[in-house]
């Protein structure tokens, strides 16, 4: 009896520790991948207004970092999951999020936070019907209201500065009064000796009082080219090209959690694919993306 009772015992403890031990993970996983992105209702969906910018799986598993074009290249070819930032820089992760493999948007593991999920190929497709029907542009199709109520509004910065003006006499001028009244013929033939054909001069005129002038300077800080009209906020993350560098600078690129069909190059080499998506402020495209490829990411609730 006593035993049986231990026994129960030991399983409450270990249940309890296992419960705040996954409390804690989710504390730390909210807290440490900026999870609060506001939500904004486009439709019937829910999505967060940013890009995924999480370091870890839901279970607290750490995602690794690549810094390199060969770490990145390394974790692809080796089944891995792995985040860059774009030209990886770190700075760039509070604007555009993370890019992500697809190995990560696909680990069992789970990516995005507790009640989100990766969007999918038919949600974006839903995401951009729905706009469609409810945007009254001047585009024959719909499709650059669409995108452009998704795209973020440009920021500016005013700078304003002020300069000293006045604490000067004006000039005034003045016509000569022997010949202001001569006609052209007779210019040609007489020269005035009071101007000697200036035709008048300069004189002192009002004082103009010192003050300050304020200039302002409106230049483009960030943002893109829409209106964002849905709080959507889509921005140009690129994406991360497997073998150097980054794609398409001036678009944003985000996986969907479909798998696309597998193709095969000229030389028999078979390649698997995913479908993303691509916004820009005058148009989109849903296709297949390389799996080695980097993309961002954006979440929509369950």
């Amino acid at each position: 009896m006593l035993k049986r009772l231990t026994m129960k015992l030991n399983y409450f403890q270990t249940t309890i520790k296992l419960i705040v031990f996954y409390s804690i993970c989710q504390f730390f996983y909210i807290i440490s991948n900026n999870s609060f992105a506001q939500d904004i209702t486009i439709g019937s969906q829910i999505w967060m207004t940013k890009n995924l910018n999480v370091t870890t799986f839901r279970n607290g598993d750490v995602i690794p970092e690549a810094k390199t074009n060969q770490e990145w290249n390394n974790a692809s070819a080796n089944g891995k999951p792995a985040y860059c930032y774009y030209n990886f820089d770190p700075q760039n992760g509070e604007k555009f999020g993370k890019l992500y493999n697809w190995v990560a948007v696909n680990d069992p593991r789970g990516l995005a936070p507790i009640g989100y999920h990766v969007a999918s190929k038919e949600e974006f497709e839903i995401l951009i019907s729905t706009l469609k029907g409810n945007y009254a542009g001047y585009d024959y199709d719909k499709t650059e209201g669409a995108c452009k109520s998704l795209c973020s509004e440009p920021i500016f910065e005013t700078k304003i500065s002020y300069v000293d003006v006045g604490g000067y006499y004006d000039k005034k001028w003045v016509e000569c009064a022997n010949c202001k009244n001569w006609n052209n013929e007779y210019r040609r033939k007489v020269a005035c000796h009071v101007c000697k054909d200036e035709r008048g001069k300069y004189i002192q005129g009002k004082y103009i009082p010192k003050s300050k002038k304020k200039i302002e300077e409106k230049k483009e800080i960030g943002g893109w080219c829409g209106n964002n009209t849905t709080g959507f906020s889509a921005l140009p993350g690129s994406s991360k090209a497997w073998g150097e560098g980054f794609y398409n600078p001036f678009q944003c690129d985000i996986w969907t959690s479909s798998e696309a069909p597998e193709s095969k190059d000229y030389y028999g080499n078979t390649y698997r694919y995913s479908w993303k998506i691509s916004l820009s402020c005058t148009g989109y495209s849903i296709r297949p993306m390389n799996v080695e490829y980097g993309c961002s990411v954006r979440c929509i609730k369950d």
